[in-house]
């Protein structure tokens, strides 16, 4: 078959999957947190080692627990924020996603985006979800129980054939079957 529908009203469970993946896999931001906690700990070495005084180990170690407590913390307030508004924007909308050879279409009764295979950067098969990037922030997700015509594997061979390739003459078509929890 040469196409795949998909049809879903909003789960909250896929949409937390969805941004829990974008925050923790595939945003550059969230190597920058893990760079400054990882600096927090240096400092707080380096501090033992050189520091006699127990004033600014304590200060160091302290402040390298809180960063290193603090970032993820923000990471999941972030994003059950993010979901629990779109949840209040989105709870009975019902989307159709329509994937084939010429396009990949969003649509719900609010209006319908359509994308060409050459705007998607990459796509993420999860156990139960796909994650369809349209550039570097930006995606679509497909739950994979809400597909009525077509199979997974039918979108593979579809973006194996029109994603664009890297330099390699790949696409970034990944396939990863643990499990995110939402």
């Amino acid at each position: 078959m040469d196409k795949l529908i998909a049809v879903s009203t909003y789960d909250k469970k896929a949409h937390k999957a969805f941004y829990k993946f974008h925050m923790l896999k595939k945003s550059k931001s969230t190597y920058f947190i893990y760079a400054v906690c990882l600096m927090m700990v240096g400092l707080a070495v380096s501090n033992t080692i050189e520091a006699p005084n127990i004033t600014n180990i304590t200060f160091s170690w302290t402040l390298a627990a809180f960063t290193i407590l603090l970032a993820p913390t923000l990471i999941f307030w972030k994003v059950n924020s993010i979901v629990n508004q779109e949840a209040d924007q989105r709870k009975d909308l019902v989307e159709t996603i329509e994937i084939n050879k010429v396009r990949i279409e969003r649509k719900s009764e609010k209006g319908r985006i359509i994308y060409n295979w050459s705007d998607i950067e990459s796509i993420y098969e999860q156990e139960e979800y796909i994650f369809i990037y349209v550039g570097e922030k930006t995606g679509m997700l497909v739950i994979k129980k809400d597909i009525k015509e077509g199979s997974v594997e039918d979108l593979e061979k579809l973006a194996l054939k029109y994603m664009n390739k890297n330099k390699k003459g790949k696409v970034k078509y990944k396939k990863n079957k643990k499990v995110i929890k939402a």
